[in-house]
């Protein structure tokens, strides 16, 4: 779009399905583009965390790094967990292995 701003005047977005996130420094190049997007209002990208469309014109760096923060926090606990799960039948296995002490009497 960079290249293209000198020529470019007029861009219209509707109906084209965006994700918030991924398309985050394209959105931020229209919002300070000098070209002109008539239909920005009508404009929406798809955010995990909002039901709703987000208009583009309101999509921030912030709405973003909070969802990557989340995603990381969730698979560090998911494998923690899976770490205290193989480490507690690992214990189990090793304990279940050593030899029993068999009692006898002699008469």
């Amino acid at each position: 779009m960079l290249a293209l701003e000198h020529s470019l005047k007029t861009l219209y977005m509707g109906s084209n399905p965006l994700s918030c996130c991924s398309n985050l420094d394209f959105l931020h190049m229209v919002q300070n583009s000098a070209v002109v997007v008539p239909d920005i209002e009508t404009v929406t990208c798809v955010h995990e965390e909002y039901s709703e469309p987000v208009n583009i014109e309101k999509v921030t760096q912030e709405m973003c790094r909070t969802s990557g923060v989340q995603n990381y926090v969730i698979a560090v606990v998911v494998m923690g967990l899976v770490a205290a799960i193989v480490s507690l039948l690992l214990v189990k296995c090793c304990k279940s292995r050593k030899p029993k002490h068999i009692r006898s009497f002699n008469a």
